[in-house]
């Protein structure tokens, strides 16, 4: 076996970073330690010459810009009192709609995040494709319902995993909303497992099992 060959099959660590163009990639959360991208030394060009890719990626980026910018507005206006005048309702209740209003603008917020990680780390490594164009379209919004929907049941004190009390501060509010819309495929995946568990798996899969 070559040294070359050796390299190559040789598993990747910090001891013993991957061969630059091996296509091996030590990643942790979308940041590979071969900070190459499989690109010869020198090479800076873009991959993406057709004129269609490059009109998608630059408005899936002015989108998702636009996104973070909307959140954060939307968070202050929120946090101001500003929408209490628009809708005509009392400090009470307002205080409610602040809550879920936090809840779903956050989850947004981290979703965003989450695509933009997605969108920059997939344009770096080649694997950007236009097929993924509704997934960073609506990844934001259904983050932010999933945050909207899981933090009104932790706070109805239904869902007992979070305490229902220290929920009702804005600043919890935010942060586990923005934790909750970041992690939103995760933790879809894991409250998955929760419900086979606790209500058995559905019946298609059960016939292909054959039970």
């Amino acid at each position: 076996m070559s040294d070359s060959e050796a390299r190559s099959s040789a598993p990747t660590g910090p001891l013993n970073p991957p061969t630059p163009g091996t296509g091996q990639h030590d990643e942790v959360d979308f940041a590979p330690s071969d900070l190459t991208d499989d690109r010869p030394e020198g090479e800076w060009r873009s991959r993406y010459k057709e004129r269609r890719a490059i009109l998608q990626i630059t408005g899936e980026s002015f989108y998702l810009a636009a996104l973070l910018l909307g959140c954060a507005a939307a968070l202050i206006l929120v946090w101001l009192g500003t929408p209490r005048s628009w809708l005509g309702v009392g400090t009470s209740r307002y205080d409610t709609f602040r809550i879920y209003a936090f809840a779903w603008v956050s989850g947004t917020l981290g979703g965003t995040l989450f695509a933009v990680k997605w969108l920059y780390h997939s344009l770096g490594k080649g694997s950007w494709n236009a097929d993924r164009l509704a997934w960073r379209l609506f990844t934001p919004h259904l983050s932010g319902g999933f945050s909207f929907g899981l933090l009104t049941l932790a706070t109805s004190g239904v869902f007992e995993i979070l305490n229902h009390q220290l929920l009702r501060s804005s600043p919890a509010v935010v942060g586990v909303g923005f934790l909750l819309g970041y992690f939103s495929d995760y933790t879809v995946a894991r409250l998955y497992r929760v419900a086979v568990h606790l209500l058995g798996e559905p019946r298609e899969r059960q016939r292909d099992d054959g039970t």
